[in-house]
């Protein structure tokens, strides 16, 4: 089917969208290499630091969902413009803050405003182009972001390092400006979607279980002190989830239409989608710390030395879009999954023993699995979304993406301290100041006590390469995953 907006030129809504996703990708990396200069900038506590990454994060995985039913209901093109805006003030916001607690709640508002403009962009990409080169226009949708997603610690070391770690978002309301006025240029109009209503009480119950959840295991990953507290938080999430599911089969007003999942694709996609998340979302936050205390970089060379995630990204984004047009999805996909098994470890043996050009070698296995999971996943599920419900399927998955995304950094968390229990207490108190992302107390060990310092940069080495290693395994499960998928596009093999 034609959607309204196909006698714009598709390609101008395509540079529109891509620009809005572009912002959201260059931010879930470049803000990683700069926390160290912002928390000692801020003075910033260990929670508060956590809260910088994990509220954007968990802010995306509670609200992605029900942002994308309230585009369908809105209009897209209206909910674009509606986040696109509020994530350049949230920017301008994060960039002036003064306080650690002004910086959270600036990047809370961030993350409210992804989870509205981000299904919106993406349901007017899937409605503007024919289902038989969606494969190749996704690839372009996604491949020009995974350059920012790519070059993020690279450019935020540099401005980090010249310019001041405010300077990171500022870009942002470029781009954002630039977005938005291309709709306007191009005489983009809103067109009301599903008028399909909704119980209000759905939203909020929704909204308030994944974050008791997200937020309960993240506190249990990061301090086990709070296990007392927050892993019943957890469990309440989780049985809120479970509750609104169930809800959800039998309202006559559902939030989210549980019937979409009888289609065992689709399913598989949110699935292999978070599992795939959740294995890689410890390179952004583990692996510029890896590369700053185990191996001694600045933020500037920490950032360069993650380009071996670039090339391969770029290249196979697109031979992932084209296989998916020719293909399917389950070929790409189990390729993805073989690379990133191969990848995760071959990056743990170099970690391991502290040896960046094995560590090179892993990342490169790992920017050419990316692609071919995420790309052909994606594509197959939004192109499988009636039109009237792609927003909330684009919600659906990306809130999938976003859980794995927090429960991957607790798990990872968790398997960071319990690799490095073994320290010297010396060593051990520093290795608490280091995981929270504070290099000064490490300089002043090196200082006083370069044995322990060692010390130090080798349990953090080690402690990182046992959880990547670890997380390898979840290649298997994407794999299996991909199994299910169609051989062809838009042909199902387990409905």
């Amino acid at each position: 089917m034609v959607d309204a907006h196909r006698s714009i030129s598709p390609w101008l809504i395509l540079i529109a969208a891509t620009g809005s996703l572009s912002m959201i990708m260059f931010d879930s990396t470049v803000v990683g290499v700069a926390l160290p200069s912002i928390q000692s900038a801020l003075h910033l506590s260990d929670s508060e630091r956590g809260w910088i990454v994990s509220g954007y994060l968990l802010t995306m995985a509670a609200c992605t969902a029900v942002g994308g039913r309230i585009g369908d209901r809105m209009g897209h093109v209206n909910a674009f413009r509606l986040g696109a805006l509020v994530f350049a003030i949230a920017s301008g916001g994060c960039a002036f803050a003064t306080s650690g607690g002004a910086l959270v709640a600036a990047r809370v508002l961030q993350g409210l405003a992804v989870s509205l403009m981000q299904p919106a962009a993406t349901a007017l990409v899937v409605g503007s182009f024919p289902k038989e080169i969606l494969g190749r226009v996704m690839g372009v949708y996604v491949g020009i972001p995974l350059l920012f997603l790519a070059a993020g610690p690279v450019l935020g070391g540099a401005i980090t390092t010249y310019a001041g770690w405010s300077w990171i978002f500022l870009p942002n309301l470029i781009i954002a400006a630039i977005a938005i006025g291309l709709t306007f240029g191009i005489g983009l109009r809103n067109t009301p979607g599903n008028p399909r209503p909704f119980h209000p009480l759905a939203p909020i119950v929704l909204m308030v279980s994944l974050a008791a959840m997200g937020f309960g295991l993240q506190e249990a990953g990061d301090h086990w002190t709070t296990l007392a507290w927050s892993g019943p938080l957890a469990v309440c999430g989780l049985i809120g989830l479970v509750w609104f599911f169930r809800w959800q089969i039998t309202s006559d007003r559902p939030l989210i239409a549980i019937s979409l999942f009888r289609d065992r694709v689709l399913l598989r996609d949110a699935l292999l989608i978070a599992c795939a998340q959740f294995a890689l979302v410890g390179q952004g936050i583990f692996g510029p710390i890896y590369l700053q205390v185990a191996l001694q970089m600045s933020p500037l060379e920490s950032g360069i030395a993650t380009l071996p995630l670039l090339v391969p990204t770029l290249l196979m984004v697109h031979a992932a879009g084209r296989a998916f047009d020719r293909v399917g999805s389950r070929a790409p996909v189990r390729l993805g999954a073989l690379l990133l098994f191969v990848g995760l470890l071959v990056e743990a043996v170099g970690m391991w023993n502290l040896h960046y050009p094995t560590t090179a070698v892993g990342l490169f296995f790992l920017g050419s699995a990316v692609p071919l999971i995420l790309n052909p996943a994606n594509t197959e599920g939004l192109s499988r979304a009636p039109e009237g419900q792609r927003g909330e399927v684009a919600g659906i998955t990306q809130s999938a993406r976003q859980l794995g995304s927090a429960l991957g950094i607790t798990v990872v968390i968790a398997l960071v301290h319990l690799c490095t229990m073994s320290l010297t207490p010396g060593a051990s108190d520093v290795m608490q100041s280091v995981r929270s992302g504070e290099l000064e107390s490490l300089k002043a060990l090196e200082a006083t006590q370069p044995i322990l310092a060692q010390e130090v940069r080798v349990g953090v080495a080690r402690g990182i390469a046992l959880t990547f290693g670890a997380n390898a395994f979840l290649a298997v499960i994407v794999g299996w995953l991909a199994h299910g998928l169609p051989r062809r596009t838009g042909v199902s093999t387990t409905r």
